[in-house]
């Protein structure tokens, strides 16, 4: 209705009652860098003529002027439909009035709200359903992934050092040591000065059992 949208200089409040869920609620318009909202919503206030015989806020628009015909919510349903129409998208018809909501819901979670606040937008008692929209978000498994890698790699890259005993025999040298399921990477070995300061450079990968 008519009194349902309020002007306040820098946001429209919308008022809505008697919802989906049974309660009244609002939502806000605020602008954009790349859309003025609050301007395309003033100038379409504008168009509505002065004898319109009903409040419904959103009237039909036809050659340049609003009519006194209000759009209902069957037009609305249809509108996700006539969009994918123009924009050329596969099956245009599975674009139903759905779209409204989960397109929100899907916006609102790739732009980084949580869990909580996305169940607060779709007033969901239970957060199963909330928790789906996080679980298909393309964005959110990307940067799993990338933390995942990022994970693996950290602890790729991270360089241990380990000292291996040495065993002086008589007037041998004898180094032993076994590894197991380990690998090896451009790795130098210094045996230090009991063993003859002997130095040893290795490039070796999945190696079992190596004895010098």
């Amino acid at each position: 209705m008519v009194g349902d949208v309020e002007d306040r200089g820098t946001v429209f409040v919308v008022n809505l009652v008697d919802t989906k869920t049974h309660k009244d609620r609002y939502f806000t318009v605020i602008d954009e860098t790349a859309v003025d909202c609050l301007g395309i919503l003033r100038a379409y206030i504008k168009l509505r003529p002065p004898n319109v015989p009903h409040n419904r806020f959103f009237l039909n628009y036809r050659n340049e002027r609003c009519t006194t015909q209000p759009v209902g919510k069957n037009s609305f349903s249809k509108l996700p439909c006539e969009i994918a129409k123009f924009l050329k998208l596969s099956n245009p018809s599975g674009y139903t009035g759905h779209c409204y909501r989960r397109t929100s819901a899907t916006s609102l979670i790739e732009g980084g709200g949580d869990l909580c606040s996305l169940q607060m937008h779709g007033d969901w008692k239970s957060s199963k359903v909330a928790q789906s929209y996080v679980d298909q978000s393309m964005p959110r498994k990307m940067d799993v992934q990338k933390r995942i890698f990022s994970t693996v790699t950290e602890k790729a890259s991270t360089s241990v050092t380990t000292d291996i005993g040495c065993m002086v025999t008589g007037s041998s040298q004898h180094l032993s040591s076994v590894f197991a399921n380990c690998t090896f990477n451009h790795c130098k070995f210094d045996m230090g000065g009991n063993c003859n300061d002997l130095n040893a450079s290795v490039d070796v990968t999945k190696c079992d059992n190596i004895e010098n």
